[in-house]
Parts: C-alpha cells; structure tokens; sequence
C-alpha cells in the first residue's frame, strides 16, 4: 500500500476491488453506483489516482479497457488503516495519562509495539 491513507471513495473502490478482482471500470462503475450516484468519468479518473498512488494494478483487458485489481490484500490495507486510526488515540492517551508509573508506561508501549505491527 502507498504511505498515503486510502480516501473514503479509495476504500470504497478498493472493497470492491477485494471481492471481484480484477474488474473493468464498468464493472467497478456499476457496483458504486448502487449505493453513490457518481460518473462513469469520475471512477475512471479515480482508479487513475489510485494506480498513481500505488494502491492498484492494471493489465489490458478486452479492446482498449484495462482490468484493475488492489495491490495489496484486504487484511494488510485494514490493518493499515486501523494503525493509522489508533495510532493517535493511543498517542493522546500516553500524552495524558497522570500516572507515570514505569510499569504502566513499559506495558502502554508494549501495546503500541504490537499494534504497529498488525
């Protein structure tokens, strides 16, 4: 995955990407537009950004389409993202705490030990 974070339309794309690998942009266009009202254009130009960003592939498909697929699993990009999500939470929580216990403290960065290597 690209050191960027997925935007939310990016991991929208991306789940579907997960269960139907590799997809047209019809295809991809198609599924999002059940739920969002988007542009054929839009999704196109979005799988673009994506590909540029690192977070999918694309090989040629029929004619002049191509196929994307995500570059990397589901798990690893949700593991990821639900670092980057803690990471700050888990960062105020060490920032605030009022005991300073080293033991308290060892057993906090611990955790954030493990959880940076989801």
């Amino acid at each position: 995955m690209s050191s960027k974070k997925p935007s939310e339309a990016e991991v929208e794309i991306l789940q579907i990407l997960w269960e139907r690998q590799p997809c047209s942009v019809r295809i991809v266009h198609e599924n999002i537009s059940r739920f969002k009202d988007v542009g054929y254009t839009t999704t196109l130009k979005q799988l673009q950004r994506m590909q540029d960003k690192g977070l999918v592939s694309r090989e040629p498909g029929e004619g002049k389409s191509f196929k994307y697929s995500a570059v990397e699993e589901a798990g690893t990009t949700q593991s990821k993202l639900l670092s980057q999500l803690l990471k700050p939470l888990f960062e105020a929580m060490l920032m605030n705490s009022s005991c300073t216990r080293s033991a308290t403290l060892n057993r906090r960065a611990k955790i954030w030990t493990q959880l940076k290597n989801l």
